[in-house]
């Protein structure tokens, strides 16, 4: 007999039954053991706070000072300098141009190469 009686008027195949325990074994492993296989950082590399105060941070950019510029999802850019203290002011908000939703926003920055020589933005 390939079925198993669930009820009166109903019934599954032993393979259903059989993929229906491995998907739920499978999704039970990844719950229970999910914090100990993805949740930790490969042994050469670092968690480092560089800055504090930001939302949303999307990326960060270094200039030639060492100066790091950080963007933020909603369309701000923020200054840190080399001894990690963030610009209060922002260099740049655009925040009102920005559609801040779902993976929409400010999501890259290029610093141009000439900013090395006139060290002022445009």
């Amino acid at each position: 007999m390939n079925n198993i009686k669930v009820s009166e008027n109903e019934s599954i195949s032993k393979t259903s039954a059989l993929k229906l325990f491995c998907f739920a074994f499978i999704v039970l492993f990844l719950i229970t053991s999910g914090h100990s296989l993805f949740g930790q950082l490969p042994s050469h590399f670092y968690n480092i706070t560089l800055a504090t105060g930001m939302k949303n941070v999307e990326g960060v950019v270094f200039d030639h000072n060492k100066r790091m510029y950080a963007w933020e999802k909603n369309g701000k850019i923020i200054i840190i300098d080399s001894n990690g203290v963030a610009n209060p002011a922002a260099l740049l908000n655009i925040v009102p141009e920005v559609g801040n939703w779902n993976d929409h926003g400010l999501n890259g920055l290029v610093l141009d190469p000439i900013l090395k020589t006139m060290d002022f933005f445009m």
